[in-house]
């Protein structure tokens, strides 16, 4: 599976629970500010998230992403 399609079919989970709407999302990249910016349009598309915020990884979050990784909570 590509990386492509893995955060694709994570957006499907996230759009598929009803729990995520009105609720805050935080995507938090390392070093792959484009992706991050690209994984928030296809939320945004899909999900109704009441705010999207694009972070950069600090501290453990690194570990969890990775370089070139992005980690989304809500």
């Amino acid at each position: 599976m590509s990386i492509k399609q893995a955060l694709s079919k994570m957006v499907s989970l996230m759009a598929a629970d009803p729990k995520h709407e009105g609720r805050r999302l935080s995507i938090v990249h390392c070093n792959c500010l484009e992706r991050a910016f690209a994984l928030k349009e296809q939320i945004e598309a899909k999900c109704q998230f009441q705010q999207v915020l694009i972070l950069e990884a600090g501290g453990i979050t690194t570990v969890y992403a990775n370089d070139g990784g992005v980690v989304v909570a809500y």
